[in-house]
């Protein structure tokens, strides 16, 4: 059975394409006797007949767009394929034919993202409730893997420009599916804007190659599509061959899309290609795909749905997805865990621990700790026993780290329980070790009740590095937000601004609980970390500016700005500043806040704050002419020579 699903998910990553190689002969399919031309076509697509228009003819057609007012869709997802391989090919031996059949049936979810005019569209694709079958055998694992979230980047004019994947998804295989899997959606029209041609040509790519593809449009809103020729096979190909040079013809291509106000109303595709070489055809692949709207209750499960309404956001969110929302990663993810088996066959985890104590080059300490995380990967139990080892003795610092950074990357539940044991290590001479532990514990993606409820456990008991599990706990609301788990971070938020309120008015807790806050990054809780920016004690004013570097609000800002330039500690007024500017690299500042620094600049009687604001200014002269001003006029009056010289700096400096 694990056979036949690799050798599966490696050929439907391009079925669709109609190539059905890929080293495909491993695939345990029974042998087809018959000959390529005795085979049993497939059934075609029923498709109705409309007549062509004039030649060289221009009709005012509408332009298809993925309509921001409907960003919802469902459609009923089918696609029918039968793959004829040879894998004797270039063997001498006779052909040895094998038969793959493949069906897949589901619901394809379909969501546009907001973004500016100016920015590509952004489609987000999931297919739910599908069944894959190979045969009568029905694969779950394909179905898991096809059921991933993932979005297209798409052009003014449709073409597929670029694709986003979930950060887990880094196989090359899984993204090709996946993007095959609903390639023929693709629908690229002409430049015209008001006057569209009534037929035109179109270069396009996917997984197997680039090719030409002839359009025409029909009334009414119907466009007919039909791949003429391949251009150039892709690489990828010639590399699972090992050289074999290939050719395709495409025998038959017919796909009929039919378009409504809201979108892309039904798309019914066939295809027939055959792939051959010097030596005879290597494969024949014939495929049907339909697709078409319904209305269907939406699964508020499916990450496409949970995802945030900004593109900008939701990219965010998916570069923030480390681990898959339900299940385990895919097939290739056991092929991958079963590479890294074969890869550390004989040895232990405690020979490579060994060898990064022994290592004296720390540059070589970054490949001992992708090799732990590997092997932790493939052995998660191997995990306590690293805890054991660092327990057992004090080491280099670097080394320590090295080892808690693989714990954190494997993020497993053994990796987790062995942070904790490190966290929990109650020896004197392991203090380090305990902050490195509590800190990473604040990256996990999925973080086990228990590692959640140690860090609070020595915020209680106000144990060894409890300050640090405050900071921890605000950078685990982060991670779990951007992973989507945002009713959680929401819990750890709250019982921060809890603790934040009832802590004595400068106590180290408060400080601390500040800046935990500071890392969870909610804007929520600005009216909570408001209050603090009066606080009688300047390090508890100065703990509430530097939280506020990584809020994203208006108010926040304002707050920050008006800290810059009237806080009377000079300490705190600087964090204030270095604040405001961590916010201005995220979103450039406008002309209020480049207005008020070059105002405040004479007034500013602190030297090191005076040459922050004099290179900040230097850095915005370009778009803002006050900030060009001010300097001038800074020049005019200054009278220190350090200072003249930051100045000339600021002034002939690069811009950002």
């Amino acid at each position: 059975m694990k056979n036949t699903v690799t050798w599966i998910v490696l050929l439907l990553g391009l079925v669709i394409g109609g190539v059905g190689l890929v080293i495909l002969w491993k695939l345990p399919t029974p042998s087809v006797d018959s000959s390529l031309e005795t085979q049993a076509p497939l059934t075609p697509v029923v498709e109705e007949k409309t007549p062509a228009l004039t030649d060289n003819s221009t009709v005012s057609l509408p332009q298809f767009h993925w309509p921001s007012s409907e960003p919802r869709h469902t459609y009923r997802y089918q696609l029918d394929s039968q793959i004829r391989l040879n894998p004797s090919l270039g063997a001498g031996d006779q052909a040895q034919w094998q038969l793959i059949p493949l069906i897949m049936q589901g619901t394809l979810n379909v969501r546009r993202f907001k973004s500016n005019a100016d920015e590509p569209v952004y489609v987000g694709f999931q297919l739910s409730d599908l069944t894959v079958r190979h045969g009568d055998q029905v694969v779950p694992e394909l179905a898991q893997l096809y059921g991933r979230f993932f979005v297209v980047a798409l052009s003014p004019l449709g073409t597929f420009s670029g694709f986003h994947f979930p950060a887990y998804m880094s196989e090359s295989e899984e993204q090709t599916a996946l993007t095959e899997s609903i390639s023929p959606l693709q629908l690229v029209l002409s430049d015209g804007i008001t006057q569209a041609p009534a037929e035109w040509d179109s270069v396009e790519s996917h997984a197997s190659g680039s090719y030409t593809a002839h359009y025409r449009w029909s009334e009414p809103n119907t466009v007919h599509k039909r791949k003429i020729a391949y251009e150039q096979l892709s690489d990828s190909l010639g590399e699972s061959l090992q050289g074999i040079a290939l050719k395709a013809e495409v025998l038959e291509s017919e796909t009929k899309i039919e378009l409504s106000p809201s979108g892309l109303s039904r798309v019914a595709a066939q295809e027939h290609v055959v792939f051959s070489a010097q030596y005879g055809t290597f494969s024949e692949s014939k495929t049907q795909f339909t697709v078409e709207k319904i209305t269907a209750i939406q699964d508020a499960h499916l990450d496409i749905w949970q995802m945030p309404d900004d593109a900008v956001d939701m990219l965010k969110r998916l570069a923030a997805m480390t681990v898959p929302s339900a299940g385990p990663v895919s097939v290739l993810e056991s092929m991958r865990l079963d590479r890294l088996r074969e890869k550390f066959a004989g040895v232990s985890v405690n020979a490579l621990f060994d060898s990064l104590v022994a290592s004296q080059d720390e540059d070589a300490w970054l490949t001992y700790g992708e090799q732990l995380t590997d092997y932790l990967r493939a052995y998660p139990d191997s995990a306590l026993e690293l805890s054991r080892l660092l327990r057992e003795n004090v080491y280099d610092n670097g080394i320590t780290m090295t080892v808690i950074a693989a714990l954190e990357r494997a993020g497993h539940l053994p990796a987790q329980r062995a942070l904790l044991e490190l966290i929990n290590d109650s020896r004197p001479e392991a203090h380090l070790q305990v902050a490195q532990a509590t800190v990473s514990a604040g990256g996990i993606v999925k973080p086990d009740p228990s590692l959640t409820q140690g860090l609070w456990q020595r915020v209680e008991n106000r144990a060894s590095e409890y300050d640090t599990a405050l900071l921890a706990l605000g950078r685990l609301s982060a991670t779990l937000d951007n992973g989507g788990a945002s009713a959680e971070a929401w819990q750890i938020r709250q019982q921060l601004a809890q603790l934040l309120q009832q802590s004595p008015e400068g106590n180290p807790e408060q400080f601390y609980t500040l800046l935990g806050l500071g890392n969870a990054g909610a804007d929520e809780m600005y009216p909570i970390i408001e209050p603090y920016l009066q606080a009688e004690s300047s390090r508890i004013r100065g703990a509430a500016v530097q939280a506020l570097r990584t809020f994203n609000d208006a108010a926040s800002y304002q707050a920050l700005l008006q800290s810059s330039t009237q806080e009377v500690e000079d300490r705190v007024r600087r964090q204030a500043f270095e604040s405001l500017t961590i916010r201005t690299e995220k979103q450039a500042p406008d002309t209020q806040t480049i207005s008020t620094i070059a105002q405040h600049l004479t007034e500013e009687s602190n030297s090191d704050i005076r040459a922050d604001m004099i290179q900040f200014l230097g850095q915005h002269r370009h778009t803002h002419p006050e900030a060009l001003t001010a300097l001038q006029t800074q020049l005019q009056q200054e009278t220190d020579r350090e200072m003249l010289k930051t100045i000339y700096q600021a002034l002939y400096q690069n811009a950002k």
